[in-house]
């Protein structure tokens, strides 16, 4: 007697039931078991799941017929692989910015007169304050 995982015994559930929804001759059900055992073995058993549960509602091929081991393993690796993806932390182009030393000045200093009118309470034009920070503008104040 083999001593099988809690991840084989539903994963031999699951093949049973997607067996059941679709014709396969009694005869050669063993010998799939065993062939779709074996490659999706490998697999998370997350991935292998909801690939068995897309096969049994024929999302894979035409679903007319069994997927295949092949189209089971593929889709179900597919699967964790948008997992992964989706697990990695997105990473923001780098941006250079150069500015020369006079316009890094200008920007400072027009971050200050913007901060200072910002506590004064004083009434601030986003348009013009923004041109006068960035673009290093000359206004007359």
């Amino acid at each position: 007697m083999t001593v099988e995982s809690i991840n084989q015994r539903q994963l031999r559930i699951l093949l049973n039931k997607l067996f059941n929804s679709f014709p396969v001759s009694e005869g050669s059900r063993g010998a799939k078991m065993e062939a779709y055992m074996e490659a999706l073995a490998r697999i998370p058993f997350l991935f292998v799941e909801k690939a068995i549960l897309m096969g049994m509602r024929g999302r894979i091929g035409e679903g007319h017929f069994c997927p295949t081991v092949g189209e089971l393993a593929k889709l179900a690796e597919e699967l964790q692989w948008q997992a992964r993806r989706r697990e990695q932390p997105r990473r923001l182009p780098e941006m250079s910015v150069s500015n020369s030393p006079e316009q890094r000045n200008a920007i400072i200093v027009g971050f200050h007169r913007l901060l200072t009118d910002l506590k004064s309470g004083k009434t601030i034009n986003p348009d013009l304050a923004t041109a006068q920070v960035f673009k290093i503008t000359k206004v007359e104040d």
